[in-house]
C-alpha cells in the first residue's frame, strides 16, 4: 500500500444505509472490482504487475500473482465458466483467467491489440450470453472463448470399459451430458454419464463404454453443456 503523499486506493464497502468501510490493499491500488462465484470480492491491482486480489466479505485479503507478467491488470469480470477473467492492460496483447483457487492463465494473441497510442492494452471486459468473454480491443471489440475441454481415462479399451470423464470450460452449475458416438446409423450415440458443473465450470463423472459401441476404431466422446451449449470433444480407441 502506498503511504505518505501518494494516494492510497483501498477497497471500499458501502451499505445500503450509507455506512462506508475501507479495506486497504496490502500492495498498492485497487482498480476494478467484482463478485466471484465463490461469494468473495475479486479486484485488480494497477500498481503491481500481474496482481489479482481476493477479499472475503469481512475484508480478509489474499494476493495472487503471475510472476511472468509485466502487465498491470485493469478490469475483471466473473466468466461463464466459473473463473474470473481480466484485462491485463499496460500495452499487453493478452487476456487473463484466474480460478477461485488462484490459478492464473494468460492467453496471448497478436489479434489482442493495445490502444492506438500504445499506452495500454484491453481495459474493459465482461462475460457475454454466448458463453464467451468480450473485451475492449483498441478500436474494436474482442471475443475470447472459455477453455472448454474433456478428457477420458482410460482413453482406450473394449466395450464395458469403465471410464472417468473430466472437463472444464462450462457454465457454473449447468447440467453436462457426456455421450459416446458409435458411428452407427441406428443408435448413433449412447450417454456415458451426466452431472452438474462446479462453480468453476469443471465436472467429473463416470460411465461404461456401451456394448453397442460400434466397430473397433477411434470414436468420439462429446460433453455438452445444457445452457451454454459448449461442446468439448475427445477420442476413445475402441479395441476388439
Amino acid at each position: 500500500m502506498q503511504t505518505g503523499s501518494e494516494t492510497e486506493r483501498p477497497l471500499g464497502r458501502i451499505t445500503t444505509s450509507g455506512s462506508v468501510t475501507n479495506f486497504p490493499s496490502s500492495d498498492n491500488s485497487v482498480s476494478s472490482v467484482t463478485t466471484g462465484t465463490d461469494g468473495d470480492i475479486w479486484a485488480t491491482n494497477v500498481g503491481i504487475p500481474g496482481d489479482i486480489e481476493r477479499f472475503t466479505p469481512t475484508g480478509t485479503e489474499a494476493d495472487f500473482r503471475d510472476p511472468t507478467s509485466f502487465n498491470q491488470p485493469h478490469s475483471i469480470t466473473p466468466g461463464p465458466d466459473g473463473a474470473l477473467w481480466f484485462a491485463p492492460g499496460n500495452g499487453g496483447d493478452s487476456i487473463g483467467r484466474i480460478t477461485a483457487s488462484g490459478s492464473i492463465t494468460i492467453y496471448t494473441n497478436p489479434l489482442i491489440l493495445p490502444e492506438p497510442n500504445g499506452s495500454h492494452g484491453p481495459t474493459g471486459i465482461t462475460a457475454g450470453p454466448d458463453g464467451a468473454v468480450w473485451f475492449v480491443n483498441a478500436d474494436s471489440i474482442g471475443r475470447i472463448t472459455t477453455a472448454d475441454s474433456v478428457v477420458a481415462s482410460p482413453s482406450q479399451g473394449t466395450p464395458d470399459t469403465a471410464v472417468t470423464l473430466t472437463g472444464s470450460g462450462f457454465n457454473s452449475g449447468e447440467a453436462v451430458v457426456v455421450k459416446f458416438l458409435t458411428g452407427l446409423t441406428t443408435s448413433p450415440s449412447d450417454t456415458l454419464c451426466s452431472t452438474t458443473a462446479s462453480g468453476e465450470g469443471t465436472f467429473t463423472c463416470s460411465g461404461d463404454i456401451p456394448t453397442t459401441a460400434g466397430t473397433p476404431a477411434v470414436h468420439t466422446i462429446k460433453a455438452t453443456g445444457k445452457t451454454s451449449k459448449v461442446t468439448a470433444k475427445t477420442t476413445f480407441l475402441l479395441t476388439g
